[in-house]
């Protein structure tokens, strides 16, 4: 069955989530970490309760969450943005989402920085660059077209997550996983920098089609080796990492459908 897949831009995870639920769209990418929030009503999902009918396919990657400074403001750790200008994503943006949940872990508040901006990523770069902002935050699959702007343009360098508040946020949330960003894959950037990151899920609701799942659950994972040459974020995708990483919504009947005959 011929499917027409059209990709539509969106304002990010929560508004991603958001129109899936009101029956805009049939399917949707988010991160992890709203994902949960919808499933249990929590967090920018209060207000509506928990998302019945929000199913999930498969998590094909690891998105990481990351910091870029200017070569002359870098600090040592992101414990030490406090007092600055920072760019945290676009509102409704998974990456607003995951910086405001470390900002509250870290018992901080808006309050403790000059200025947190909503700059849509595509303005991002420039405006670090331009010393427009002292850092820009990030949740995405490495790499990343504005990170590698931004490292070349201005030599901009990552800001390590320091690592006893990663391994507190991991053990605490169900919905963060280690990650890093590889060394040598963005320019001024050799070394590795430790981090946190989050599944991104495919998601569908209960009303979408269980064919419609069905088919396209069966060409991704029967396509897994033309995946991996899309992006380097999908390299090392495996058929268990896509099944069993931070899912936390039940599997959509027409995935389960596949996954059954698939063994």
């Amino acid at each position: 069955m011929p499917i027409a897949c059209v990709t539509e831009g969106s304002d990010g995870s929560v508004g991603n989530l958001q129109d899936l639920r009101a029956g805009k769209i049939p399917l949707a990418l988010a991160q992890s970490d709203s994902v949960y929030d919808a499933v249990t009503g929590a967090g920018r999902f209060a207000h509506q309760g928990p998302d019945a009918k929000l199913r999930a396919l498969f998590s094909p990657v690891t998105e990481a969450f990351m910091v870029l400074t200017r070569i002359r403001d870098w600090v040592p750790t992101l414990a030490n943005l406090r007092g600055l200008r920072v760019n945290i994503g676009a509102p409704s943006s998974g990456s607003e989402v995951t910086f405001h949940e470390l900002l509250a872990a870290r018992g901080w508040s808006p309050t403790d920085f000059s200025r947190l901006s909503g700059l849509r990523t595509s303005l991002q770069a420039g405006a670090l660059c331009r010393g427009e902002v002292d850092a820009i935050s990030f949740v995405a699959a490495n790499p990343v077209p504005v990170m590698q702007e931004a490292t070349f343009a201005c030599r901009a360098r990552f800001v390590p997550l320091d690592q006893e508040f990663a391994h507190a946020l991991i053990d605490r949330y169900p919905y963060y996983v280690a990650a890093e960003v590889p060394g040598g894959l963005y320019p001024n950037n050799p070394d590795p920098v430790p981090t946190i990151g989050v599944r991104a899920i495919v998601v569908a609701s209960s009303d979408t089609s269980d064919d419609v799942v069905y088919q396209i659950t069966k060409t991704v994972f029967e396509h897994l080796a033309e995946l991996r040459t899309l992006h380097l974020a999908f390299a090392g995708a495996t058929a268990e990492d896509m099944l069993d990483q931070c899912v936390f919504a039940p599997v959509h009947a027409g995935a389960a459908r596949y996954y059954r005959e698939a063994g």
